[in-house]
């Protein structure tokens, strides 16, 4: 007579069992702490983000340049080799992008 595949199984030890249901549960709570952070965000300060994400649309950073005025070594009363010089800037806007 043929066994079924349960049959010819051997049982799984306690230790084996207990390791997996306690990494069940980690597993099940982690997954609920990260449920109820995303409910948090959305709903109770849904509001507060979306005003915050508002008011940060433009923001002036002015770099300063890295070096100033620096002479050529091979020349030393010749002009500068490189200066520091203002430049034009750009500006990207919405309606611009959406075309």
């Amino acid at each position: 007579m043929i066994e079924s595949p349960l049959q010819r199984r051997a049982p799984l030890p306690p230790q084996l069992t207990r390791r997996v249901s306690v990494l069940g549960i980690v597993v099940f709570l982690l997954f609920g702490v990260i449920a109820f952070r995303l409910w948090y965000l959305q709903v109770l300060t849904g509001t507060q983000n979306a005003a915050k994400a508002t008011a940060n649309i433009v923001r002036d950073i002015t770099v300063p340049a890295p070096r100033g005025n620096t002479a050529a070594p091979v020349a030393r009363h010749a002009a500068n080799a490189a200066s520091t010089s203002a430049a034009s800037r750009g500006l990207i806007t919405p309606t611009g992008i959406c075309r």
